[in-house]
């Protein structure tokens, strides 16, 4: 090969070019080795250890010479036919030329093990120990190919090849693998699925995001502010995803040059698509709004205004629930109905609840809740037709059916009742007190009429009967409320 021809192949090898040349201007081993800038081998081991299953291998193996995907693919491009490609282990993805040894990586060290080894190498190198050999398997964390090195060394081949990354490290590289085929452009088959990946970077800000952005900020400026804060990050990530697409394609000039044109246009592509997703949500208030205001249902919120007006009437605990009356029984009929009574006037406390109204009121978007009708209808009413006009202008019957839920009137009517739940609440904390004051007060009064009676009978030396006899007992009460927690004698 003429000197200035050999120099250009080296030049374009040093750059990592994914460029076969053809059969005639293959380089030698030493020149390919300096082209590729590929390190020195590794003092041959015998004594080396087999690796079993673990974490990641060593960065070196003894006898064998480490080498990146890029140095591999340009020994490849250089050596030709000549380097023999061994893949250790069994998988469909392989490297371009590989001839699958899949035994050969075994952690076995028996000698059935090397003999077979020994026997593949042969059949695919005809039996030359100087023919170069290249051995990989998944990746970094794959000792098979570490393996196979060693018993390659062992069997007296003398130029050995570690592609420690394998697999994972060819393809995170942009080459193709053995069947995948350059496009016209020059471009690795698996580039244009990663380029869409990026590109999703930004297009899962769809119509149905945007819509919920819409139905979220009463104003033109704060839907502005928020829209641009979402271009900022989405072009944030997109660049991030090219970059990292120029480390995994780093072999692919092609890939390179493409990647740099998308970078330099990134802002600009990303603009444009929130310009046209706007444009198709804003524009179109008549379909896209309107299917949404058409989606929302009113169920929770009318119940926020149904229970509104139950509240607004609604008697508190003295006069619904009555009276306690006299705290001196006098025999164990009267200390039953006391029992009674008691459990009457705690189910009477407890049916007035706790987490009513107010906390429907304060629920979120996706309850449908009262408070979240009310800013969708404040964030959609400039797109209406009484206001904005225009052929897809938001019908007003649609954001009316929203409006009139979310009307003034009916926001009074749950603050009031809001405000009526509250006051309840406090009247139901005081009851409950009286209740468990009520309680003590009938204890300590039958605690003491027994002690009376006792001391009656032991004076007298005859026993009478007690004024109190414990009941059968009774089912437990199924809500108690804190800190009701007082109860009669046989009230339990």
């Amino acid at each position: 090969m003429p000197f200035t021809s050999r120099l250009t192949l080296a030049l374009l090898m040093a750059a990592g070019m994914a460029w076969s040349a053809p059969a005639w201007a293959r380089m030698s081993i030493p020149a390919a080795e300096k082209a590729c800038k590929v390190g020195p081998a590794t003092a041959a081991d015998v004594s080396a250890e087999f690796l079993q299953r673990s974490g990641n291998v060593p960065t070196s193996v003894p006898g064998g010479i480490t080498v990146s995907a890029k140095e591999a693919k340009c020994l490849m491009d250089g050596v030709g036919s000549r380097l023999v490609v061994i893949q250790a282990m069994r998988d469909d993805q392989q490297l371009p030329g590989a001839h699958a040894l899949p035994s050969i990586g075994s952690p076995r060290p028996d000698d059935k093990a090397q003999e077979i080894l020994a026997k593949g190498l042969d059949e695919v190198t005809g039996g030359d120990k100087k023919a170069p050999l290249l051995i990989y398997c998944h990746g970094d964390f794959c000792h098979l190919s570490y393996n196979a090195t060693l018993r390659a060394v062992k069997a007296g081949y003398s130029k050995i090849y570690w592609l420690r990354d394998g697999n994972k490290g060819w393809m995170a590289a942009g080459l193709p693998l053995k069947g995948e085929e350059l496009d016209a452009r020059g471009f690795p088959a698996r580039y244009a699925g990663a380029l869409e990946g990026c590109d999703k970077e930004v297009l899962h800000y769809d119509a149905q995001r945007h819509v919920r952005e819409v139905l979220t900020y009463a104003s033109a400026a704060e839907l502005e502010e928020s829209v641009q804060d979402d271009v900022e990050t989405a072009t944030k990530s997109r660049a991030a995803c090219l970059q990292k697409l120029q480390q995994d394609f780093a072999a692919s000039q092609a890939v390179q040059a493409d990647l740099s044109r998308h970078l330099q246009r990134n802002e600009q592509h990303v603009a444009r698509h929130f310009k046209e997703l706007r444009a198709a949500v804003e524009g179109n208030p008549a379909g896209i709004i309107k299917a949404a205001l058409d989606a929302i249902d009113l169920a929770g919120a009318k119940r926020v205004l149904a229970d509104a007006r139950d509240l607004k009437n609604k008697e508190g605990p003295v006069q619904r629930c009555g009276s306690l009356g006299s705290t001196r029984p006098r025999d164990n009929d009267e200390i039953h109905a006391a029992r009674r009574l008691y459990e009457e006037h705690d189910r009477c406390l407890a049916s007035y609840g706790r987490q009513g109204l107010a906390a429907a009121f304060l629920g979120g978007f996706e309850d449908d809740e009262y408070r979240s009708i009310q800013g969708v209808v404040a964030a959609t009413a400039r797109f209406t037709c009484s206001r904005r006009g225009g052929a897809n202008c938001l019908p007003d019957a649609s954001w009316r059916r929203l409006a009139d839920v979310a009307s003034e009137a009916n926001t009074r009517l749950i603050d009031d009742a809001i405000a009526r739940e509250e006051a309840l609440n406090e009247e139901v904390d005081a009851a409950e007190q009286r209740l468990n004051q009520w309680a003590e007060q009938v204890k300590a009064y039958i605690a003491a009429r027994n002690r009376e009676i006792e001391e009656s009978n032991a004076r007298q030396q005859s026993r009478s009967q007690q004024i109190y006899t414990a009941p059968a007992p009774s089912a437990p009460s199924t809500y108690r409320r804190p800190p009701s927690n007082y109860s009669l004698p046989g009230m339990r």
